[in-house]
């Protein structure tokens, strides 16, 4: 398990993007093979579910919301789904099944046209991001807020969704991701 350290947040990565991992998120994202989903998911919920996070989970909240970073307009229209949304979904089915109470969060939004990110470095994607999305309805009290990608390169799109969750009142400790690259 990979946790990547550049964030405001604590977060789990499944394995590195790099090898068989690039082929699967292309499959899944480039190549519509949609059922990998529920593969990807698997140890994303064991990071989620195990030791000290299950603990803390226990502790603090009865419901877990689970969100989807949001996917570009262009790009959905593209791809025709979400591929954190999906990610999610498989997530959340898998919590359920370890008797976490996991329910899908789809409140949060891009609130602005952003440039594709796969171009740009460090500095540009932080700029591109900056306010862009938005976290709603408020929490109810006692829920958490676990935030979801597929893949986090550079975590600006992880950092700039903490920041609008935690602005919102939303209880955020941790992400998971399927790889990372930091």
């Amino acid at each position: 398990m990979v946790r990547p350290k550049a964030l405001p947040i604590t977060g789990f990565a499944a394995c590195n993007f790099d090898g068989v991992a690039i082929d699967l998120v292309h499959q899944f994202k480039r190549g519509g093979a949609l059922e990998l989903a529920r593969f990807m998911s698997e140890p994303m919920a064991a990071a989620l579910a195990g030791g000290d996070l299950r603990a803390n989970w226990a502790n603090e909240a009865g419901t877990v919301n689970v969100a989807a970073v949001p996917s570009r307009p262009d790009s959905f229209r593209r791809r025709g789904f979400v591929p954190a949304r999906l990610l999610v979904r498989a997530l959340v089915a898998r919590l359920r099944r370890q008797g976490l109470d996991a329910r899908e969060f789809t409140g949060v939004r891009l609130n602005r046209k952003v440039s594709d990110q796969a171009l740009l470095n460090l500095q540009q994607r932080a700029a591109n991001l900056a306010g862009a999305i938005t976290v709603g309805p408020p929490p109810v009290p006692g829920t958490q807020l676990v935030l979801v990608d597929d893949v986090v390169t550079t975590g600006a799109t992880i950092g700039e969704m903490y920041r609008a969750a935690t602005e919102s009142g939303w209880n955020c400790k941790f992400f998971v991701s399927f790889a990372e690259t930091l």
